[in-house]
């Protein structure tokens, strides 16, 4: 086992003790090398810890980690549902009963699973993952609906999780109206400061990722902020809210939606902490809606965002 394996291979029987990823003041807790492979930021809360340690792992399942180390690992850290006990001597007994094997035997299950783990961990991080390596630290965002040609302008401040941070991603997703023809969309987007659009990708009709160099390498915890602006120009209608679904840890988020004066909307709300998956549904106002100030402007400001969920502003016109 090769140094880096080593050490992450120590952090993570470690953090299997106790309560596992549902200890107190695991983000205190966690070391350097789960953190560098996790993607955790230096401030991240103790769910943020535990929900990219999940990602993480899973995200190995593709390189080759199968379905019974998964479970082990799972259990062993204490997030696979049912087995979320005080201590991984209770965690492996309940397992070790599931496959009618003994605990010694489930213990070196359990070992293996982790070696293996953090093998894939490390011989896979040499592929290009423009997601991992950084997280938000602040994002602010612009909504303007008061021209022909929606416009979006994100200003974010990034914080290396690795040292030597070259490269960050970003993505901007413009789904169809339900009822619309569906068709391709079409963005312009272009860095304003910070940054330079290396290349861009188009997932789909409307989802659009943009790889970004960044001026200089980054240390980590060092950190960079730079805007990009995102120009809806073809002409086709837009749903009606503007939301973050974050990739990965995002500390703070301050939204700005400007109406034009001529076309103010009937009802705006917030969108707080709505899986992703639901945001295709119709939205609703929930049980208060925003006021506009006199510039027909609302903000919104947002904090401990997670991962997969969405965070926004949503209206009726």
């Amino acid at each position: 086992m090769s140094g880096p394996e080593q050490r992450l291979r120590e952090e993570l029987g470690a953090l299997c003790r106790g309560w596992g990823l549902h200890r107190k003041k695991l983000h205190v807790l966690i070391g350097r090398a789960v953190a560098e492979w996790a993607n955790v930021s230096g401030n991240a809360s103790d769910y943020d810890v535990r929900m990219q340690i999940t990602r993480a792992i899973d995200r190995l399942i593709p390189q080759g980690l199968l379905s019974d180390q998964l479970r082990a690992v799972r259990v062993a850290l204490a997030i696979e549902p049912g087995v979320q006990f005080r201590s991984l001597k209770e965690r492996t007994e309940t397992l070790a009963s599931e496959y009618n094997v003994s605990d010694r035997t489930m213990r070196r299950w359990i070992n293996d699973a982790l070696d293996h783990l953090s093998h894939l961990a490390v011989t896979s991080a040499g592929a290009e993952d423009h997601d991992h390596g950084w997280a938000v630290e602040r994002l602010k965002t612009l909504v303007r609906l008061d021209d022909d040609m929606p416009l979006v302008i994100e200003q974010r401040t990034v914080v290396a999780t690795v040292d030597g941070l070259e490269r960050v991603s970003a993505r901007f997703s413009l789904p169809c109206e339900p009822g619309t023809p569906t068709q391709a969309r079409d963005v312009v987007a272009e860095v304003m400061h910070g940054a330079r659009i290396k290349c861009e990708h188009r997932d789909g009709l409307g989802h659009f990722r943009y790889d970004l160099a960044l001026p200089n390498p980054l240390a980590r915890g060092q950190e960079l902020t730079y805007t990009m602006a995102f120009r809806v120009v073809d002409g086709l209608p837009i749903r009606n809210y503007y939301a973050v679904v974050p990739v990965v840890t995002c500390s703070s988020l301050v939204i700005t939606v400007r109406f034009g004066l001529s076309r103010l909307p009937t009802a705006v709300w917030k969108i707080d902490e709505v899986h992703h998956r639901v945001l295709s549904d119709p939205l609703k106002p929930g049980d208060g809606t925003l006021p506009l100030n006199g510039a027909g402007e609302v903000t919104v400001p947002f904090a401990a965002l997670k991962p997969s969920f969405g965070y926004g502003v949503a209206w009726h016109l």
